[in-house]
C-alpha cells in the first residue's frame, strides 16, 4: 500500500492529539516506553494490542473498521460510506474514533490506512458487492418507576447476604485449606465445602472465592487454597470495610466468575485460568456508566434489554452469552453484590464507579450489621449473635484454647494438674480457664499437653485496585522530540556524485564476498517476529535474546486445551517445525520439577502470551 506508513503520520501529530492514542491504546505504553517512532508503530501494530483496542469500541466502530478492512487497499472515506450506506456525523464519529485508535490513519490524497491485523480479521471481499451493517444508534432501554428506598434496602440486603458468604468462605479456608487442580482451579468438592460453610448457592460461592483471591486474602500453592498472612487481620477488620475491599475486588476482576461453561462448552472451574477475560473489565465499567444514564427514579424493566444495549455500547469485549442474555453472568454479579437492584445503579456502585474507598466503607458500615460483642452459647453448643458472624469478640476467661481433636480436649479437662485452675469446656472444640494464666500454662505442660500460640495474623494486604496509567502528556512530548526520520531519507535527498570509472582488477585479487550470514539475534529475531503474533515488541526482543544467547525467560502459556500457565524455559533452544509451523524446543522447569529430570517441551510461538526476565538462578 502506498502512502503515509504509521511511523510517518504519528510524528505529524501534535502533542494533545498524540497524548490521545496512547491514552486510547494505553497498554503500548509499558512495561518499557516505546524508544521512537518505528517501536511505537511496531507496537500499536501488534495483533493483541490491536484485539484489546477492539473490545472498547461500539458497534458503529466495530462495523466501520470492517468496512475499512473489507476494502483493503481501496479503502478511502468515500467508499466506506458507500460501503455502510449511511452518510452524515455518526460515520465521521466512527472513523475519528478509530483513527484516535491508530486503527485507521488518512494516507495521500483520500487514502485510510488500516491496521494489519484488523485486515487479517476481516479479510477482503472479492466479486459481489458486499452491504456492511451499520447501527449508529443504541437500542433503547426500556425502564419502569421504582423508589429509591426500595432499591437501597435491597441492595443493602444483597451486600449484607454477601459479606457473609465471604466470612464464612474464609472461616472454612482457616480452618482447612481447599482443594484446588494445578492450572484448572478448584476442585468440585471444595466448591461443595463452600457452599455448604458459607450456606449458600454456587454462584455466591463462586464470586465470594474470586473477590477473596483479588483482595489477596488467600494463597493458592496449587494444590491447596487457604488463608494468605493477611486473611486473618481482613476477618478482623469491620464489616463495612471488608464489604469495600471485596467490591473493589471484583470492579477489576478480569473475570465473570459465576461463569460455570466456557465459550466451547467445556466445564469452568471456579479460580481457572480459562475463565480469564479482560473484556469483562470493560463490560463491567460500561454497565455502571448505562446505568447512571437512566433517569432518576426510573429501572431497567428488564436484564434482557439491559444486556442488548451493553452489547452495543462493548459488542467484541467478551461474548460468554452461550444462548442465554448477552453478558447475563456480569449482571448477575452485580446484583448479588448490591450494586445493581430493581434495575438501578444503588448507592454503593455509585461510590465504587467513582473509586471512593473511604466513601464506600461508610456506606456498607451504614447498613451492614456490625459485629456483636457478646454472645449468648447454649449447651448443644449454639451461639446466638446479632449481625455478621465472626469470631467470639469476650469470653469471660483467662486462657482460650482451641483443638481440632475434641478428644485431647476431654481428656485435657480431666486431668488432675488442672483441677482448681477454673478449666471446663466451652464447646467439644473449646476449652477456657479462669485461673491465672501462667499457672494454667504450666499444668498444661506438666499433664503432657503443652500449648502452643496462635501465630499472629499476617500484614493485611492492600486494598485491590488497577495500576495507575502512565503520564501520556510527558510521553507524547518526549516522543515529539525525536524527529521522524524515514527509511533512507539521506540517500534521496543527497545528489548521486559521478562515480569514477576503476581500473579493472587483475585476475585472483579479488577479495573474498561477506558470507552474508546473520547473527544469531538476527535469525531468531526474525522467526519471533513473524510467529510470535501476541507478543508486544519488547517481549519479541527479550524472547529472541533469550534464545540467541541461551538465556532463561518466564512465559505465559496456553496450551491446547486453553489452559494458561506461567512457566520458566531454559535451553538449550532449538527451532522445530511441525505441519508448516514453526515451533520452540526448550527445556521446561515447570515440567521438569514435577518429573525430577529435565523436560524438554515444544511450544507453538503462537501460543506465548508474555514474556518477562528471570533474576537470579
Amino acid at each position: 500500500m502506498t502512502g503515509t506508513p504509521l511511523p510517518a503520520w504519528l510524528a505529524t501529530l501534535g502533542q494533545a492529539a498524540l497524548a490521545e492514542v496512547l491514552a486510547a491504546r494505553a497498554d503500548v505504553c509499558g512495561p518499557a516506553e516505546p524508544d521512537g517512532w518505528d517501536d511505537l508503530a511496531e507496537r500499536l501494530q501488534q495483533r493483541r494490542s490491536v484485539e484489546r483496542a477492539l473490545r472498547r469500541l461500539t458497534r458503529p466502530c466495530v462495523q466501520a473498521a470492517e468496512a475499512a478492512a473489507t476494502l483493503g487497499q481501496d479503502a478511502t472515506r468515500v467508499r466506506i460510506t458507500a460501503q455502510l450506506d449511511w452518510p452524515g456525523s455518526a460515520l465521521d464519529k466512527a472513523l475519528t474514533t478509530l483513527e484516535r485508535h491508530a486503527l485507521v490513519w488518512p494516507g495521500h490524497g483520500e487514502v485510510m490506512h488500516v491496521a494489519e491485523a484488523l485486515c487479517e480479521r476481516w479479510p477482503a471481499r472479492a466479486g459481489a458487492a458486499w452491504q456492511a451493517p451499520f447501527d449508529p444508534l443504541p437500542p433503547g432501554l426500556p425502564t419502569v418507576p421504582i423508589g429509591a428506598e426500595r432499591v437501597e434496602r435491597t441492595a443493602a440486603a444483597r451486600l449484607g447476604e454477601f459479606v457473609g458468604h465471604a466470612a464464612g468462605m474464609l472461616a472454612e479456608c482457616g480452618r482447612r485449606p481447599l482443594q484446588v487442580f494445578r492450572v484448572a482451579g478448584m476442585q468440585p468438592r471444595a466448591l461443595q465445602r463452600v457452599m455448604r460453610a458459607a450456606r449458600c448457592g454456587e454462584p455466591s460461592a463462586r464470586l465470594a472465592v474470586a473477590c477473596a483471591q483479588r483482595a489477596g486474602l488467600l494463597a493458592n500453592d496449587g494444590r491447596h487454597l487457604g488463608l494468605s498472612p493477611g486473611g486473618d487481620a481482613f476477618t478482623s477488620l469491620p464489616p463495612g470495610e471488608q464489604a469495600a475491599r471485596l467490591l473493589l475486588a471484583w470492579w477489576n476482576l478480569p473475570s465473570a466468575p459465576t461463569r460455570t461453561r466456557s465459550d466451547d462448552g467445556k466445564q469452568l472451574y471456579p479460580l481457572s485460568a480459562k475463565a480469564d477475560c479482560d473484556g469483562c473489565v470493560q463490560v463491567r465499567h460500561e454497565l455502571v456508566t448505562v446505568l447512571q444514564r437512566v433517569p432518576e427514579g426510573q429501572g431497567a424493566q428488564a436484564p434482557e434489554d439491559l444486556g442488548r444495549v451493553l452489547d452495543w455500547h462493548r459488542p467484541l469485549a467478551c461474548d460468554h452469552a452461550s444462548g442465554r442474555p448477552p453478558h447475563s453472568a456480569l449482571l448477575q454479579e452485580a446484583v448479588l453484590l448490591g450494586l445493581v437492584a430493581h434495575g438501578v445503579l444503588s448507592s454503593f456502585g455509585a461510590l465504587l464507579a467513582a473509586g471512593d474507598h473511604d466513601g464506600l466503607a461508610r456506606e456498607a458500615s451504614r447498613v451492614v450489621p456490625a459485629f456483636s460483642e457478646r454472645t449468648t452459647i447454649a449447651p448443644d453448643p449454639m451461639a446466638t449473635v446479632r449481625g455478621t458472624p465472626s469470631s467470639l469478640q469476650e469470653v469471660p476467661a483467662t486462657c482460650v484454647f482451641h483443638c481440632a481433636d475434641t478428644g485431647l480436649l476431654a481428656r485435657a479437662v480431666r486431668h488432675p494438674a488442672l483441677q482448681g485452675l477454673g478449666v471446663r469446656l466451652l464447646s467439644p472444640g473449646v476449652l477456657i480457664a479462669t485461673g491465672p494464666r501462667e499457672s494454667v500454662l504450666m499444668a498444661l505442660g506438666a499433664a503432657g499437653y503443652p500449648a502452643a500460640e496462635d501465630p499472629a495474623p499476617g500484614p493485611l494486604p492492600p486494598p485491590a485496585s488497577g495500576e495507575p496509567p502512565p503520564d501520556f502528556e510527558a510521553l507524547a512530548e518526549r516522543l515529539r522530540q525525536d524527529p521522524y526520520v524515514p527509511p533512507r531519507s539521506a540517500a534521496r535527498t543527497r545528489p548521486a556524485a559521478p562515480r569514477p570509472r576503476r581500473p579493472p582488477r587483475p585476475s585472483g585479487s579479488r577479495p573474498p564476498r561477506p558470507s552474508g550470514r546473520r547473527s544469531e539475534l538476527e535469525r531468531a529475531l526474525g522467526v519471533v517476529t513473524r510467529e510470535a503474533r501476541e507478543l508486544r515488541s519488547d517481549e519479541i526482543r527479550l524472547l529472541a535474546r533469550a534464545v540467541a544467547e541461551d538465556e532463561r525467560v518466564r512465559i505465559t502459556y496456553v496450551d491446547q486445551n486453553g489452559v494458561e500457565t506461567v512457566r520458566v524455559i531454559g535451553p538449550p533452544y532449538e527451532m522445530v517445525r511441525r505441519n508448516k509451523k514453526k515451533l520452540l524446543k526448550a527445556i521446561c522447569e515447570l515440567r521438569s520439577a514435577e518429573t525430577g529430570r529435565q523436560e524438554e517441551r515444544n511450544f507453538h510461538y503462537s501460543r506465548i502470551l508474555a514474556v518477562e526476565a528471570v533474576d537470579g538462578p
